[in-house]
């Protein structure tokens, strides 16, 4: 079982959250994390130093909601979980994934206790 983790990131640094995110993941699969946004690279650097991450994709350009959602979407496909902080990309991008794709989404999690226990 593959986990994608949305990279969240403001003026060219990885945020904390998005390492505490994936630690927290690590036990259910490999982690891929998409990092998407302009002046990407040392985000994207900074993704595959994370303990646990297998391999970081990269999006170069300018993404509002609606086009990261769109993005996520295309990617959903290979990935048993996809995971964000519970910041304000993450809150905004993944409640319209799991509409397009009519999915459930579980959010504000406090523990991963086991593949389908939170």
């Amino acid at each position: 079982m593959s986990v994608l983790v949305l990279a969240d990131h403001d003026l060219g640094a990885l945020s904390p959250a998005t390492a505490r995110v994936v630690h927290a993941v690590a036990e259910l699969g490999p982690v891929e994390i998409p990092v998407a946004g302009e002046d990407i690279a040392a985000v994207a650097q900074s993704a595959s130093t994370l303990a646990g991450v297998t391999k970081v994709l990269t999006a170069q350009g300018l993404f509002a909601a609606d086009s990261l959602e769109t993005l996520l979407s295309t990617l959903t496909v290979r990935y048993h979980y996809v995971v964000a902080s519970a910041g304000s990309v993450g809150k905004d991008v993944i409640p319209r994934v799991a509409a397009k794709l009519d999915l459930m989404p579980v959010t504000d999690i406090t523990a991963i206790l086991g593949p389908n226990r939170f």
